[in-house]
């Protein structure tokens, strides 16, 4: 209390200051408004509040009545006439509640900040969901602390909170940043809170971010994550709404993760996962856009507690891997097309026998369908990527069925081999053979894209992240590798077989000159671009196993995207009869029909030959 012994004459300022024997003295500012007669003033009220005469121009302040804490202020007219009251009061129960609660994230804070792997381990080991317990308990608070009538924030060093009032009438997206290492921005799109305003009342939303929590966590990944090892950033997004006196938690979030280097993974923490010791999973969650910026965008559709994994081993976005690819795809699309050229001059010269016929009809069909996998290969980066894009889904349908039709069509190329040198007596007829490759070589892999696209689709692991291709997490890029390879194996024992049986002199009994020599243009096609093709594929899986070097990568890229080259070189080229075609085609000289048969070491001699050598006799 102030005791003035004579009154002012004006308005003044008094200091009042505390004294104690050890400690700083404590002032106070006390300022005291004169009132004198003739002076307007606003009379006592008791609206909400005790209110005392004030002079006009100035503001009057009263504790807050009954149960709340704060003060409420009023204006004082220039005319006498009191203005709206503005009340800043907390319910003393609400108030207790913020204080209990930033106690407990001040402690959540002390315990990330600590630097006690050890004793986190000992924990784990004795509680393996002691970590968990802990996140789900700092969850549960950030529901608790839904704001009732304005904003309010809380940061420490590893604890972040921030808490938001929406109007029923709520224009826009709900957008929130966190000046975080790395950055993190989030935002619900308005779509998502619209349901919300049905109700009529204010939406809360509370978001929670928790640093250096990975050491507290243990190391599970749930289904689709597999056993590889990742690292986190530690950084953990909780997002709380309620409208209504209700959780809700069901919406979509989309986040900003700064400055995340290698092959990120979108995840949120599970609680149910292994028997209640909780775990990360990646259900519901996807990479919406890796590859343009340092940015990693996630898309969950669930309100969790989030976070971003990096493969440990993961080769990152390599711009010279990429360019490679490119460029080999770019090359073999010519060389491809190339060899349709090459065909269109001399087709009816290099099929003039069943054998001969069937051999280059599946070469043409593995050179159709590799183009048009490369060049849907080639533009499926220019599509929107993501599971709800019916271009990427379908480029990625397509590109799967159109590589498998390229490897069936060389199993139909070796089971033809194998049926003619087996079966010398019993032939098939070219239209039967032929409608027996067509459903191997469309049919089979048709299916089998079907299959894949039927089973992991609904799972949401149909898609790799961030690209339309088949994604390797949950399995479905190996519905693609295990059958190519199944079939490279399939070919390398028909060629055994061929070599063997070339190597028999009762060969010579069998097929005619000319379809040996046939026979001997589909072995010799594919000794070569069998080996070539398993040794691409077992490349290509050997990248997928975790800590490999880059050395298999950029060896797959230049194999994978010189294929359509080797088809052009090994397939079409090196066949001797199209070479004696395009010599006919463009030059006027007859060529020699010298041969020598490596089957039975017979040479045979042009007729002109033959001639002189009666003449000599």
């Amino acid at each position: 209390m102030l005791a003035v012994q004579h009154c002012p004459t004006a308005n003044t300022t008094y200091i009042c200051e505390l004294q104690s024997p050890g400690l700083s003295p404590l002032r106070v500012t006390v300022s005291v408004t004169i009132i004198q007669d003739g002076d307007t003033t606003c009379p006592e009220d008791s609206s909400i509040a005790a209110w005392n005469v004030t002079k006009a121009g100035h503001v009057a302040q009263a504790l807050c009545p009954g149960d709340r804490t704060g003060m409420v202020k009023r204006p004082c007219g220039p005319d006498g006439v009191w203005g709206p009251i503005h009340s800043n009061c907390t319910d003393a129960g609400l108030l207790a509640l913020l204080l209990r609660a930033q106690a407990v994230l001040k402690t959540t804070d002390k315990v990330l900040g600590m630097n006690s792997s050890s004793l986190w381990t000992l924990a784990q080991r004795q509680t393996p969901s002691v970590g968990s317990s802990l996140l789900l308990a700092v969850e549960t608070l950030a529901h608790s602390l839904c704001p009732q009538d304005q904003p309010f924030s809380f940061v420490l060093p590893n604890v972040q909170l921030q808490s938001q009032l929406l109007e029923p009438t709520f224009p826009a997206n709900y957008r929130v940043s966190f000046p975080t290492q790395p950055p993190l921005q989030a935002w619900i799109p308005r779509h998502s809170l619209a349901p919300l305003r049905h109700n009529r009342t204010n939406v809360s939303i509370t978001s929670l971010v928790l640093q250096e929590l990975d050491h507290l966590l243990p190391s599970n990944y749930g289904q689709g994550l597999g056993d590889s090892l990742y690292a986190t950033p530690g950084l953990v997004l909780a997002i709380s709404i309620m409208a209504g006196g209700q959780v809700f938690k069901q919406g979509e979030v989309i986040m900003d993760f700064g400055d995340t280097d290698g092959s990120p993974h979108c995840v949120f923490w599970d609680h149910d996962l292994f028997q209640g010791k909780g775990g990360w999973s990646d259900a519901g969650c996807q990479v919406q856009a890796a590859s343009a910026s340092p940015t990693t965008q996630c898309i969950c559709r669930h309100l969790t507690a989030f976070s971003i994994l990096m493969s440990g081993h993961t080769v990152p976005n390599n711009p010279t891997l990429e360019l490679l690819s490119q460029v080999g795809l770019g090359a073999s699309i010519l060389a491809l097309l190339l060899c349709l050229g090459v065909y269109r001059l001399v087709w009816r010269f290099v099929v003039q026998n069943k054998v001969a016929y069937l051999r280059h009809s599946a070469l043409l069909n593995m050179v159709l369908c590799l183009l048009a996998a490369n060049a849907c290969f080639l533009g499926a980066p220019l599509l929107p990527a993501g599971p709800r894009s019916p271009l990427c889904l379908a480029a990625a349908f397509l590109c799967h069925f159109l590589y498998l039709a390229t490897f069936f069509w060389m199993l139909a190329q070796a089971l033809m081999l194998a049926h003619q040198l087996l079966f010398v007596f019993h032939q098939l007829s070219k239209l039967r053979v032929l409608s027996l490759m067509v459903l191997l070589g469309y049919l089979c892999p048709m299916g089998l894209a079907g299959i894949t696209l039927g089973l992991y689709l609904p799972r949401g692991q149909y898609l790799s992240e961030g690209a339309c291709w088949l994604d390797k997490k949950g399995g479905a890029l190996y519905t693609f590798v295990g059958p190519v390879l199944a079939i490279v194996g399939v070919n390398g024992l028909v060629l055994t077989m061929a070599v063997l049986k070339l190597l028999r002199p009762s060969l010579s009994e069998g097929p005619q000159v000319e379809k040996r020599q046939a026979l001997l243009g589909v072995i010799k096609a594919l000794l070569i671009l069998t080996p070539i093709f398993g040794l691409t594929w077992g490349l290509g899986l050997a990248t997928l196993l975790e800590e490999v070097s880059i050395v298999p990568h950029y060896l797959f890229t230049v194999l994978n995207a010189s294929q359509g080259v080797f088809i052009l070189l090994f397939g079409c080229l090196m066949d001797k009869k199209v070479q004696e075609a395009l010599r006919k085609r463009f030059c006027c000289s007859q060529p020699p029909r010298s041969t020598l048969s490596l089957a039975t070491n017979e040479t045979y001699i042009s007729e002109h030959s033959k001639g002189r050598s009666k003449d000599a006799r």
